[in-house]
């Protein structure tokens, strides 16, 4: 019998010795992935979502904070806020957001849209941020051993409104970015203290509609608001680019018109 036990014991030891490593190894990594959940090409007056993903890369690692710098084409899109509708668990609610901008006694400003916390990097101009760049943060819940596979778990959604019309853009990440002071995308995992174990970043690539000539205000077609426009326009020459010179050949006139009509929605 004492052998028995002896022998479960020692197997027992062995799985957890083997588990703990994988917790613990600092060649583990976690990856960090953007995917937008637009169902259809986006345009303008549109809400969009990019879901932030995480998952280990080839060894299982545990989730402590991850510090998220993140950034779009502001003449694209318009940043509104961060849901965590969908996020694992123990992605821990309400610290993990935006941190606050900093009022001049380095205090954080109280806003609905941030966690409390100051971002004393500066990179948060405001509240939602709207220069093309923002923070945020993600803490794993206190007191939860957050262990990473390979399979992706979602941590937050950043979500936008789209103000111009665009083929392509794309919400990216920042590796490195300096305002008030450095800050980097980084994240902390294993049981060591301090332990950056950022794998491969992967953005996320939004695809917007088709634009048609004579489609001015971007709306997905070509009609009688856009016809005015152009009309508007009529007989105006440039040198320089005009949207309602469509043939291009530097006048606003009846080449225009035939384009306009002959995409008619």
């Amino acid at each position: 019998m004492k052998k028995i036990m002896s022998a479960m014991f020692l197997l027992i030891s062995l799985l957890c010795s083997s588990v703990a490593f994988s917790q613990t190894d600092p060649n583990g990594k976690i990856n960090l992935s953007m995917v937008s959940l637009a169902d259809q090409p986006a345009q303008i007056g549109q809400t969009i979502d990019v879901q932030i993903k995480m998952n280990a890369d080839t060894t299982d690692q545990r989730f402590v904070v991850a510090d998220i710098i993140f950034g779009w084409d502001n003449t694209k899109l318009e940043f509104l806020e961060v849901d965590h509708t969908g996020s694992h668990p123990y992605i821990w609610l309400p610290l993990s957001g935006l941190p606050c901008v900093e009022d001049e006694n380095g205090n954080a400003i109280d806003d609905p849209l941030c966690n409390g916390l100051r971002d004393f990097y500066g990179i948060n101009e405001a509240m939602p941020p709207a220069d093309g760049n923002g923070l945020y943060f993600a803490y794993g819940e206190l007191g939860q051993t957050f262990i990473l596979t390979n399979e992706e778990v979602n941590v937050a959604r950043l979500r936008f409104k789209v103000i111009d019309s665009f083929t392509e853009t794309e919400v990216f990440f920042i590796p490195e970015m300096t305002a008030n002071f450095t800050e980097k995308t980084r994240v902390y995992g294993s049981y060591i203290p301090g332990l950056d174990v950022l794998g491969t970043t992967i953005n996320a690539v939004i695809v917007g509609a088709q634009t048609l000539a004579g489609d001015f205000d971007g709306n997905g077609a070509v009609d009688s608001a856009d016809m005015a426009m152009l009309l508007s326009n009529w007989g105006v020459s440039t040198f320089g680019e005009n949207p309602y010179d469509l043939d291009g050949d530097g006048v606003v006139g009846a080449s225009d018109l035939t384009i306009l009509i002959s995409n008619w929605s």
